[in-house]
């Protein structure tokens, strides 16, 4: 049985980097999900590495997405904008509370990765998805300070 652990990244560099971990620890297109509104940073690279799924889809609240990997199979079978929202709080596992967060984070320009994968494998999935947003919070601090 696959399980979902979902993350938002404010920084689209820091996501490429966690989603570039990943493959190099042997996680495929189909077990990493991406939603975002920048369409241009990330469909053209997704489209060149085949075989992986993308839908758009206009979400309440953010406008505009696009969804990659398993993310753009929940939202494929959605039919509209609350019925997506449903979708994805579903295939995400996330509550509502959860989905009013991470649609703010995306509508900032936020990245929402996801990892679906066995048991066996998501403590180092989570493992992967910490480091990156542990190091996503340091550099904003550096940033801060200065």
């Amino acid at each position: 049985m696959s399980r979902v652990l979902v993350k938002l990244f404010r920084d689209h560099a820091k996501a490429e980097q966690a989603i570039r971990k990943l493959k190099s620890r042997g996680y495929t297109g189909a077990e990493i999900g991406v939603l975002v509104r920048d369409r241009a940073a990330w469909i053209e690279p997704i489209i060149r590495a085949n075989g992986i799924p993308v839908a758009e889809v206009e979400l309440p609240g953010v406008g505009p997405a696009v969804a990659l990997g398993p993310t753009a199979l929940v939202l494929g079978e959605a039919g509209d904008a609350v019925t997506a929202e449903g979708a994805l709080r579903q295939g995400l596992g996330i509550s509502h509370e959860l989905y009013s967060l991470y649609e703010f984070g995306l509508f900032l320009g936020g990245v929402i990765l996801s990892v679906h994968t066995g048991p066996d494998r998501i403590a180092d999935a989570r493992q992967i998805l910490r480091e990156a947003k542990e190091a996503e919070a340091t550099q904003r601090e550096a940033v801060a300070v200065r």
